[in-house]
């Protein structure tokens, strides 16, 4: 039925790849049954772009089509479908791969410096950054063994680029101004490193005066100010519970006169990064809905300036945001 509709919007499958982040490949497979397609996604974006909001009546075929194919389809022994890198294969290693290469992308990273990747989980974010940049990536995370990345890191061929390591954020056992960049991606909402003054000092200090900071977490694009969007209720998932939007970040970090931000801003597509790997239904219904209004995921880029301690505002105030809790959006 994709094929029918798609012809039926007069579009190529470059087209439809292009208006709703896949590639021409995906899109070719999805056409020949080769790859399941998931309803979330497909009434979030392939909906608009096939133009069917006014058509319920094809809308609603297309998503029975998909719940069905999802929930009762076999691969049969002698047409299985291709394996590939696809975004939810139990860990996060695809979505940090998006991510920080969105991070580079906002970042001067040159081959042969110092970088710290604080809380890398699996390591796809280090090896990301060493295969592309060339950057010798210190991969440090305190719940992932370290023999397990290192497994990774020579799987993937660099062994002499990325080092795994066993980190706590409150102790972190570098010399100061030892690393030309600090990034930190997260793709969960509860802890994220520089979101309070202790960790903003500790990853400042471990900058060479010029070096960067890079962080990507789960992010709402403007302040919520207590007035829920409507394409956000409800939503009960208790690991959210601290999103910051861009401005937050940029003052939080403005505030110390520990550094100064270059970028800060919602990453482009990552609210479609987001959906595509979410497999929690709650999450992905309210990702759906908004559609890229509300959440995504946070950039923030800044660099290691002289340390000239916080700033105050006229009434003596330190300088600061607001905190966007995600128990707000419960209903």
């Amino acid at each position: 039925m994709l094929k029918f509709l798609r012809r039926r919007a007069r579009l190529t499958q470059r087209q439809l790849g292009l208006a709703v982040g896949y590639s021409e490949a995906q899109i070719c497979r999805l056409e020949q049954n080769q790859r399941l397609p998931d309803p979330i996604t497909l009434a979030a974006l392939f909906v608009p772009a096939l133009g069917l909001e006014h058509n319920p009546q094809l809308a609603t075929r297309l998503l029975e089509l998909a719940a069905q194919a999802r929930g009762g389809q076999k691969a049969s022994s002698s047409q299985k479908p291709e394996p590939e890198p696809e975004p939810h294969d139990g860990n996060a290693d695809w979505l940090r791969e998006r991510l920080a290469e969105a991070l580079s992308q906002a970042m001067a990273l040159t081959g042969g410096m110092r970088v710290l990747d604080l809380g890398c989980g699996r390591a796809a974010s280090s090896v990301f950054l060493a295969r592309e940049f060339g950057v010798q990536v210190w991969a440090g995370d305190a719940r992932v063994e370290p023999a397990g990345n290192w497994r990774r890191v020579r799987d993937a061929g660099l062994g002499a680029l990325v080092y795994p390591m066993r980190l706590e954020a409150q102790a972190l056992p570098f010399p100061d101004g030892f690393f030309d960049a600090v990034v930190s991606v997260s793709v969960g909402a509860d802890r994220h490193f520089g979101a309070d003054d202790l960790d903003l000092g500790d990853l400042a200090r471990l900058l060479r005066l010029g070096g960067q900071l890079g962080i990507v977490v789960p992010g709402v694009g403007g302040e919520v100010d207590g007035v829920v969007p409507p394409q956000l209720q409800p939503c009960g998932d208790p690991e959210y519970r601290w999103l910051h939007s861009p401005r937050w970040w940029a003052r939080h970090l403005a505030r110390s006169g520990l550094v100064e931000v270059d970028l800060a801003d919602m990453v482009p597509d990552g609210w479609l990064h987001w959906l595509r790997w979410e497999r929690r239904a709650p999450l992905a219904e309210v990702l759906a809905r908004d559609a890229g209004r509300t959440l995504g995921f946070t950039r923030v880029v800044a660099r290691r300036s002289r340390s000239r301690g916080p700033r105050s505002g006229a009434d003596g105030r330190m300088l600061g945001g607001e905190t966007v809790s995600w128990a707000d959006f419960v209903h």
